[in-house]
């Protein structure tokens, strides 16, 4: 499939493809986990086994695939970011390669200069600053993963319009659907594919009239989300009408309407982005907008209407212009059109759409302009990507920090109370106790019935010894999310840390009535009745939690301990040396069991 463009001496472009990748993100390798992945990836059972497939299944259905990915990465690397973000960079390193191929074989048939365009094309979307969020954030690999499903889908489809041998068109029809499923298995927005194949065959027929047919076919494969959506239930039908915006730190919700108004608002912020991408931030303070006739919103609808007239109004004139402004609104319809989320404007969203901003731009530049000044227009597409470029690698160094990057991005949303927790969440992880409690009390003051922020800011409390305070931050905490079994974890973590183990083990046994398949709960409930001489107990609480997260190395430890104060020291020599294995690291275990039997055994926050 390759052949016809390396003889054009495509290669290179290729390579500069690569390169220009590779330079933009050298500085990402070392990006440690930030927001979502902590919870996504550092503390997710769900990947410490590649044979639990259904674990994996059962965490995310229709992130399936993703899910898998990060699972191999945990096999291989652990918890060391450099292998997770190593992958990011290849799969949109293969995403933007796909970009350039994909446009290659669509826009010959219409242009000339479609190499051109199409190197131009995919160099502006694999450089430019927006895609950060879905390359160095780890969590969003879903993003960049399906989007490389897409391109792969379509080429292979149009690819195999072209084949004239029947056998190896219908392979190809076949592959074009497999990735087709695979894409939605991996994001949602892969739903988009089916249409997208549609797009292309409007636009760009093989032949001088529009044959729908096989593309239709696709269209079988859109129930395949919701329904896996709604038979797993990842959403409920209520979900289409209203959201919660709890996560992101609001207790209000809003309705589909007021989600599709704020989304013909945020057309204009990604756009102003796209264009003109300074002042990104990863947290927007969206405001939700209630009527059409408030002038943000009325000014988007305009917009929207006069890109979407000027689609039509070009198709005959100028096909590849109204291709990329179509590809742009199609793609950008998943995730802000009418299903409502509790982030209102994201950077990531802006991925795929990017590619109809980046083909805009190239043909809009070069193909429009005559043979004696190509050179000055290739001229400044190369000033444009490189200084997309610089903006992408400046963005990549505050990612570096989590204390930086929250720093930044409280500095964009001041009145937004999620901020304010993570940046909190990293002084705390830092020892700058002080610092966390001054955050988690500032996002208490922007939403006082803001549970994390109790919660967090009762942690931080408590491993500074204020323990009265900290009881009443996690009452409150409490109060607020009755049935959280964080909250119930940490609660009795630091009861134990105050030495009433009675009560701790109280709050661990009321996690564990919220969520039986809570590890850690069951793992500090141990802690608690090895420090109380219950080994039995302990040891039974440490084999459940190893038997839901078996790829918790620490847990080994405990059990280990347990085992030999039981004096079991065939199955304690065992739990040792599958600790050993795990960690690398060699435990005086007779200095650590006679610390058991002092009860000298700490007990360590896991949760958050």
């Amino acid at each position: 499939m390759l052949t016809s463009y390396m003889r054009k001496g495509s290669l290179t472009y290729l390579l500069a493809i690569v390169a220009s990748c590779l330079v933009v993100y050298v500085n990402t390798f070392r990006v440690p986990f930030q927001f979502d992945d902590l919870e996504a990836i550092q503390k997710n059972p769900a990947l410490h086994s590649l044979t639990d497939v259904r674990s994996i299944w059962g965490y995310w259905p229709t992130r399936f695939f993703t899910y898998l990915s990060f699972a191999v990465n945990y096999q291989i690397h652990g918890l060391t970011v450099f292998g997770y973000h190593a992958v990011n960079l290849l799969i949109h390193t293969a995403s933007s390669l796909m970009v350039f191929l994909l446009l290659g074989l669509l826009l010959r048939q219409r242009t000339y200069k479609a190499t051109t365009i199409a190197f131009f094309s995919a160099l502006i979307f694999a450089v430019h600053p927006l895609q950060t969020q879905a390359v160095t954030y780890i969590y969003q690999r879903s993003t960049s993963l399906a989007t490389f499903f897409i391109l792969v889908s379509l080429y292979l489809y149009c690819f195999a319009r072209r084949e004239t041998d029947t056998g190896k068109r219908n392979i190809f029809y076949f592959l074009s659907g497999l990735s087709t499923a695979i894409g939605m298995f991996t994001k949602e927005i892969a739903i988009v594919t089916p249409l997208l194949i549609l797009l292309a065959e409007l636009f760009f027929p093989g032949e001088s009239k529009f044959k729908p047919w096989p593309g239709l076919l696709f269209l079988m494969l859109l129930p395949i989300i919701p329904l896996t959506s709604l038979g797993t239930r990842l959403v409920r039908p209520v979900d289409f009408k209203n959201v919660s915006l709890e996560t992101v730190g609001s207790n209000l919700a809003i309705t589909q309407k007021e989600y599709f108004l704020t989304q013909i608002r945020g057309l204009l912020t990604y756009l102003r982005l796209l264009l003109l991408p300074i002042n990104q931030n990863l947290d927007y303070d969206y405001p939700v907008s209630r009527s059409i006739l408030e002038p943000g919103t009325f000014t988007g609808f305009f917009i929207f209407l006069v890109l979407l007239g000027a689609a039509l109004l070009l198709f005959k004139r100028d096909r590849i212009l109204s291709f990329s402004l179509s590809w742009f609104l199609l793609t950008l319809a998943p995730q802000s059109s009418f299903l409502p989320k509790p982030d209102l404007l994201v950077e990531h969203r802006v991925y795929l759409p990017c590619l109809g901003y980046s083909l805009f731009l190239s043909a809009l530049i070069i193909d429009n302009r005559a043979d004696f000044r190509q050179r000055l227009t290739i001229y400044f597409l190369v000033l444009i990507t490189g200084l997309y470029g610089i903006l992408a690698y400046g963005r990549n160094m505050l990612w570096r920090s989590r204390v930086v990057l929250w720093d930044d991005t409280v500095k964009h949303s001041p009145n937004k109370a999620r901020p304010y927790i993570n940046r909190g969440l990293a002084y705390t992880e830092k020892g700058a106790y002080n610092l966390a409690l001054k955050d988690y009390t500032k996002a208490i003051e922007l939403n006082p019935d803001y549970a994390r922020a109790y919660l967090n800011r009762a942690v931080v409390l408590a491993r500074i010894g204020q323990f009265e305070r900290s009881f009443q931050d996690f009452e409150r905490a409490k109060k607020l999310k009755p049935k959280s079994f964080e909250v119930a974890n940490n609660y009795g973590v630091a009861l134990a840390i105050a030495g009433q183990f009675s009560e701790a083990l109280d709050e661990f046994s009321r996690a564990l009535s919220l969520n039986p398949r809570y590890s850690e709960a069951y793992r500090n409930r141990g802690i608690c009745y090895l420090r109380s001489g219950n080994f039995k107990a302990a040891i039974e609480d440490f084999s459940r939690a190893i038997n839901i997260d078996p790829g918790e190395s620490i847990t080994y430890f405990y059990r280990a301990l347990a085992f030999s104060l039981n004096n079991q020291e065939k199955p304690a020599l065992r739990d040792w040396q599958i600790y050993k294995e795990k960690t690398g690291q060699n435990i005086d275990r007779e200095k650590m069991i006679d610390l058991a039997r002092q009860r000298k055994i700490k007990i360590e926050f896991n949760a958050w």
